[in-house]
């Protein structure tokens, strides 16, 4: 991700695990469109998954000397294969 928060994904495809929205090979990066308006602050990846966390909320850290603030994972995103649960849906259709 770049330093705005904006996602981007490039190599193998299959199973939709890029997060792009179809199970094409990309050999150059591409923006996560479905991350438009998230800023990603984390990214996990699998051998067939992908998890992205988002931070689109800010909170004041009191007890730090002095005062600072932190980005908050506000969501979960998760794309790709799911056969054993991996996505943390709840259930492990595709």
């Amino acid at each position: 991700w770049d330093r705005a928060g904006t996602a981007f994904a490039w190599g193998h495809g299959g199973g939709g695990r890029l997060g792009l929205g179809r199970s094409e090979h990309r050999r150059s990066p591409m923006r996560i469109d479905a991350l438009d308006g998230e800023v990603v602050c984390n990214i996990s990846c699998g051998a067939s998954f992908t998890v992205f966390a988002t931070a689109t909320r800010t909170l004041e850290v009191a007890s730090a000397t002095p005062p600072a603030s932190r980005q908050v994972a506000a969501a979960l995103w998760a794309c790709g294969g799911n056969r054993y649960g991996q996505l943390g849906v709840g259930s492990n259709d595709f």
